[in-house]
């Protein structure tokens, strides 16, 4: 009960803390301040694979991160990006999040020592009805990725489309799936990814009010008033060389 109530005041004032920030940010926006560069990668490949939106190689991706490495670039992670927004740590031009969605095995045999060869971290947004089901990461993989330094972030139950979501299904999809994932790590899970990237003002709210710091859509619009709850990812092609995938961040994240 103790530790219940310690966890039900702890997202009141994760909750509180978001709603301030939205509101200063609406009020008193940070002009100079420029997004963070965010990629989003799904399947990765060693020998058969078709490249495409959803599916990358190994060698494209590791190409894409010694450019990346090469060029002087630093990985950062979703509570940087946070404090990125509220003003408390500002980051250069040249920090970059990687994230990787829908807890695929791997992440963990491919991506994660990838990022860890070339002194990167990446966030990884678990969907957990698949934990330990075949070709998916197991609780003690995710708990090594997160033991390890990268982030361990919440992509619902079983990826259901948040902005139709019923609201009986708002424990499911994501508290249960926090608890699971903080049991599972031991860590506060306060992070999200939108399924499809999709978002809109009803799915914003809920999560905010369930105490979500950052929740991150693909390159839509930023919802007025939301965002914390709105924060724009460039889904990585895996056709695309380092050069191209540098133009297509140039293109999204910053005003030309």
């Amino acid at each position: 009960m103790v530790n219940a109530t310690k966890k039900t005041n702890r997202t009141r004032i994760i909750s509180l803390l978001a709603l301030i920030t939205a509101f200063c940010l609406q009020t008193f926006p940070l002009v100079s301040q420029e997004e963070v560069f965010t990629l989003c990668y799904h399947n990765i490949f060693r020998i058969s694979g078709e490249p495409g939106p959803c599916y990358i190689s190994a060698g494209r991706l590791e190409e894409q991160l010694k450019y990346f490495r090469d060029e002087g670039y630093r990985s950062v992670l979703p509570e940087d990006i946070f404090k990125h927004i509220n003003g408390t740590e500002p980051l250069d031009k040249k920090c970059i999040l990687f994230s990787f969605d829908d807890t695929h095995e791997s992440h963990y045999t491919i991506a994660a020592p990838l990022l860890e060869k070339y002194g990167f971290r990446g966030t990884f947004f678990i969907m957990t009805v698949v934990i330990g089901k075949k070709h998916y990461m197991t609780g003690t993989q995710i708990k090594s990725l997160a033991d390890r330094g990268h982030c361990i972030a919440n992509h619902t139950y079983d990826h259901q489309d948040l902005r139709k979501l019923p609201a009986g299904q708002w424990k499911k999809q994501i508290e249960d799936s926090n608890n699971k994932l903080e049991k599972i790590t031991g860590t506060n899970i306060c992070f999200f990814a939108y399924p499809f990237g999709a978002c809109n003002r009803y799915a914003a709210e809920n999560l905010q009010k369930r105490g979500m710091e950052l929740s991150f859509q693909l390159s839509g619009k930023q919802i007025p008033g939301f965002p914390l709850q709105s924060q724009r990812r460039l889904m990585v092609s895996g056709t695309w060389s380092s050069g191209r995938l540098n133009k297509e961040m140039l293109r999204t994240f910053r005003k030309q």
